[in-house]
């Protein structure tokens, strides 16, 4: 297939023509995702809690070389625990998508941000999955896979 070289275009683009992605109004994730979030988020730590817990011991009087666990330690757990359970919801109910008539937008993050456009045509397959827990909330993951990575 022979090309004309002369005839190639490839015009500039005016930014401010192409429409604005902030301005779509998305779509929270299910109801059933938060409670999902932290619940899945929260028992590492909670565990680890329990676990200095159980090894924090008073060391026998007078002896003053065994190595012993501050009780704190316990409490700073729990308050991880609760920081991570937070954050877990709050970036639950940012979650947010949409479905447009060339692309789908997902949104995620607190702090940093992440919108992610993709065109329907750099879509090559779609993938849904779900574990025990998600199948318990009703919930499943969507993914998308793009031509190109």
């Amino acid at each position: 297939m022979d090309h004309d070289p002369e005839s190639f275009v490839n015009g500039i683009v005016d930014a401010g023509s192409l429409p604005d992605y902030r301005e779509v109004p998305l779509r929270r994730l299910a109801t059933a995702y938060p409670p999902y979030a932290v619940l899945s988020a929260v028992p590492v730590w909670l565990l680890l809690a329990l676990a200095v817990l159980l090894v924090v011991q008073p060391p026998p009087a007078g002896d003053t070389a065994t190595l012993t666990v501050p009780p704190w330690l316990s409490l700073l757990l729990l308050a991880a625990a609760a920081w991570f359970a937070a954050l877990a919801w709050l970036d639950a109910r940012r979650r947010g998508w949409a479905v447009r008539e060339h692309d789908l937008i997902y949104r995620s993050g607190i702090l940093w941000q992440r919108t992610v456009i993709v065109p329907f045509a750099r879509i090559q397959h779609v993938e849904t999955s779900s574990g025990p827990l998600e199948r318990l909330f009703g919930l499943m993951r969507v993914k998308c896979f793009t031509a190109g990575g």
